[in-house]
């Protein structure tokens, strides 16, 4: 088989799944839940952006044609702007975060918007460079980064610091298996605090990307879950049923 036959197969697959999560999916009227419901109406049908995003998406540009895979950690410009609508909406304290993969800064820049005060940890298989960095973001003096080459597993998550149920906010941006084991995700799980997110981004890009998904969203402790085909939000709200949501977004 040919090298662009293998792409051609790789898009029929990506086309196949994303019709069938067109055909399953909802609007915001056709989840029961309030909570989801709330969040679907104030948070991911709105329109409000930051006001970096337009730099993000400059520098984004950048990018574009480069063959680094890093780049692609990047989150897309309305998965974003969703992460900032739902922290300046979520009603609870955000204190800290945990991000695994880089984003080249642009999560911990729609953050530091929130709040500069916001402690963040990022963790990255890449030792990133000024080059690398999305260079016109203003220093993140509450960010530390760490450079781990190796797959993350629960040592390495338990030697940041951060306590079970502490976490307020988790973003992964790489493909699960390849950057973290199943004790390490696992052990993410029980990281997240009482009201906290898990938010999975690049949910299409990696054929095994759904097995990783399906395994967390089982956890004992998780209970709803958003599916919106490109990004995944996980919730461990215990006064929230446990159920799967695919939302059209």
């Amino acid at each position: 088989m040919k090298f662009d036959e293998k792409i051609n197969l790789a898009q029929l697959f990506w086309i196949a799944d994303y019709l069938r999560y067109l055909w399953n999916s909802n609007s915001r009227h056709g989840t029961h839940s309030p909570f989801i419901y709330s969040l679907a109406d104030e948070v991911i049908y709105q329109k409000n952006e930051p006001v970096c995003i337009d730099l993000i998406e400059l520098e984004r540009s950048r990018f574009i044609k480069s063959p680094n895979e890093i780049y692609r950690q990047i989150p897309q410009r309305k998965h974003l702007t969703l992460l900032f609508r739902y922290l300046n909406w979520n009603e609870t304290v955000f204190s800290n975060f945990l991000e695994i993969g880089s984003s080249l800064n642009a999560i911990p820049t729609i953050i530091n918007e929130i709040d500069p005060s916001i402690y963040g940890v990022s963790i990255s298989q890449i030792n990133l460079d000024s080059q690398s960095e999305l260079s016109y973001l203003p220093e993140l003096l509450q960010l530390k980064r760490i450079n781990h080459p190796s797959k993350i597993n629960r040592s390495v998550l338990e030697s940041i610091g951060f306590q079970e149920n502490s976490v307020d906010l988790i973003i992964v941006n790489e493909n699960l298996k390849r950057i973290i084991d199943l004790q390490g995700m696992d052990y993410l799980i029980q990281l997240l605090s009482t009201n906290g997110l898990l938010i999975i981004n690049r949910l299409d890009e990696f054929w095994d990307q759904r097995d990783n998904w399906d395994k967390l969203i089982r956890h004992p402790r998780v209970t709803a879950n958003i599916d919106l085909f490109k990004m995944g939000m996980i919730f461990v709200r215990k006064e929230q049923q446990k159920e799967t949501f695919i939302l059209r977004y």
